[in-house]
């Protein structure tokens, strides 16, 4: 997590959270948002998802997911071990 590049022009705010700034007046393109607010999702939210695998990093949990085909997937579950 520590490797997410993060600011403005698109960036995520952290590698928790999205940039929630503004690109502007009469922009819609993300490369004019500028910097978050100092300090802006720096830290996890205690209270993310919930269940098996809810607190697994992203490069794991994707990593597990790609892996998948789309007849794998089951309703309710994350993976089929879960």
């Amino acid at each position: 997590m520590d490797d997410v590049e993060t600011g403005g022009g698109g960036l995520p705010a952290s590698p928790y959270v999205p940039n929630v700034t503004s690109p502007g007046p009469g922009s819609l393109n993300p490369a004019d948002m500028p910097e978050p607010p100092e300090g802006f999702g720096t830290r996890p939210s205690d209270t993310w998802g919930s269940g098996v695998g809810s607190q697994e990093s992203p490069a794991i949990s994707s990593a597990r997911h790609s892996a998948h085909t789309i007849g794998e997937y089951l309703l309710g579950k994350a993976t089929a071990e879960g």
